[in-house]
């Protein structure tokens, strides 16, 4: 089976915090923002140079508690 990863998605609680992690860490940079209407809702995506991989960070501003890993949550991978 031949696939290829995406991007995965990450629920957040801090958008700064997050994002800084991941470029220090993993060296990736902000590709891309994406802000509801409303201000309910940001998706930041993160990528390295050689833009192969997305990681999707969720902040959802109705949820600015720590998330319960046995919780529901949106976090996903897309491949195809």
């Amino acid at each position: 089976m031949n696939f290829k990863l995406i991007h995965c998605n990450i629920n957040i609680t801090n958008i700064e915090k997050s994002v800084a992690f991941y470029e220090e860490a993993l060296g990736l940079h902000v590709a891309a923002i994406k802000k509801a209407e409303d201000d309910s809702f940001q998706l930041t995506y993160l990528e390295d140079d050689t833009h192969q991989f997305q990681l999707e960070l969720t902040w959802l501003k109705e949820h600015p508690q720590p998330y319960d890993l046995g919780a529901v949550s949106y976090t996903h991978l897309r491949a195809h």
